[in-house]
């Protein structure tokens, strides 16, 4: 319990979790078998670009883990900045996804998402790794893990049965507007944050 009384009463550590919540509840839409509808329904091409999507969405990952790396005194120099913005980004391009029926262009914002996620991620790991004590890290990320895991569930529950009743595209086009509310939740929260990561 103690991790989670840390999350709560410290304000920035809050801001981070709900942020991370809500993430979680949008990006429930990649999934493998949301992905194979949208790819049969919206792209209409074969199921071997479900397979590409996926591909393209890690190499993303690691194309933003390896920037992060190279510029990494950068990011923490502008800490807060490019945490609201890649906020801002993971919106629009989740909203361009969804709208898009062109199979190479869901290629490229797919890249696109990995890696403005993975940036966003490694912004918000290494603000709790500064300022928690050394002793609370693990407390806190098992904390976040029961969180992120129990978003995880119910949103594939729930977006499972939105999906039955609705088409594909739409659910992925509310994914991006629960994104943007959620960008729109860490801009009002910035003042918790420092513009610098030290």
């Amino acid at each position: 319990m103690e991790g989670f009384q840390i999350i709560w009463y410290n304000r920035s550590f809050r801001s981070l979790q709900i942020l991370s919540f809500l993430s979680t509840f949008a990006n429930v839409v990649w999934v493998a078998a949301f992905i194979y509808i949208f790819v049969d329904e919206v792209l209409q091409v074969s199921e071997a670009w479900w397979g590409y999507i996926n591909t393209s969405f890690f190499v993303g990952l690691l194309v933003g883990a390896s920037v992060c790396m190279k510029l990494e005194q950068y990011f923490q120099m502008n800490f807060r900045k490019w945490l609201l913005l890649s906020s801002i980004i993971i919106a629009v391009v989740m909203l361009g996804f969804s709208i898009n029926t062109w199979p190479f262009m869901a290629l490229v914002l797919s890249a696109a998402f990995g890696f403005v996620t993975q940036l966003q991620g490694i912004l918000m790991v290494s603000w709790i790794q500064v300022r928690a004590d050394e002793q609370m890290l693990a407390k806190i990320y098992s904390a976040q893990e029961v969180l992120n895991g129990v978003a995880f569930v119910v949103a594939t529950l729930l977006v499972g049965y939105v999906a039955d009743f609705m088409a594909i595209q739409f659910v992925f086009i509310g994914a991006s507007i629960l994104l943007g509310i959620t960008a729109c939740y860490l801009l009002y929260e910035r003042k918790n944050f420092t513009k610098t990561l030290h």
